[in-house]
Parts: structure tokens; C-alpha cells; sequence
């Protein structure tokens, strides 16, 4: 399942016509039922266009604790430079998305017959 937007190259981290409202506004709508939060930085590392983005999800809706979850590789394309040159783009996942919470816990409401254990599993989306 993908999501597209369009971003000029320079586009800010956050705020109006960010990447950050982009992945934000996209997610929850359409076949994107998932809403996400992101956090996002830019650094323009060269005189001549190069920018490194660094987006993380921090809230995955459907997904407990709400900041877990695995979501899935970014795919970006570029479109042709000013010479008309499409130049590559370069996606590293730096931190794995972690997999839900899950485990057996027991609950105890002075029931006369003692606490019941609880399995509780929530996969990773």
C-alpha cells in the first residue's frame, strides 16, 4: 500500500507544505486507514540541492503502545532535474519499527475464585 504526495526539493520539515503535513494529511484517509504522526528534520547538506530529510513515525493509530509499530519502506522518486537528469534517491531505515505489545498479565478484582490471566496480542501493522 502506498501514498503519494508531490514536494518541491526544498520543501520545509514542518509546517505549511512540509513533509510532515504531507505523510500526516495523506495517512487516515482512502485506503491509508492508518493515521500516523511524524516527526521530521531537514538539513540542507550542499550548495547544489542536496537536503537530508529524517522522518519518524511516532504514532501509529490501531497499533499499542501507540508508538509502536513497523511501517512500511518509504519509495520517493524525483522528477527530472532543471537539465533534465533524474537523479537517484537514496532511503535508509536507520531503526527498525518494533512489533506490538504482547504478553500474559492477570487481573485480580477480589474475585473469589483468585485473578484470571489475561493474554493480550497486538500484531504489529
Amino acid at each position: 500500500d502506498t501514498m503519494g504526495f508531490n514536494l518541491t526539493w526544498n520543501a520545509p520539515a514542518e509546517g505549511k507544505d512540509s513533509i510532515k503535513k504531507a505523510v500526516e494529511d495523506v495517512s487516515g484517509i482512502g485506503r491509508h486507514t492508518n493515521k500516523h504522526v511524524v516527526n521530521v528534520t531537514r538539513e540542507v547538506i550542499g550548495k547544489y540541492g542536496v537536503v537530508e530529510w529524517v522522518v519518524r513515525f511516532v504514532y501509529n493509530e490501531d497499533v499499542f503502545p501507540h508508538g509502536a509499530g513497523d511501517v512500511g519502506a518509504l519509495n520517493v522518486t524525483q522528477e527530472p532535474d532543471t537539465s533534465g537528469v533524474v537523479r537517484p534517491v537514496s532511503i535508509t531505515e536507520t531503526v527498525k519499527g518494533s512489533t506490538g505489545l504482547g504478553g500474559n498479565f492477570d487481573i485480580d478484582y477480589s474475585n473469589p475464585g483468585g485473578p484470571v490471566e489475561v493474554y493480550f496480542q497486538e500484531e504489529a501493522k
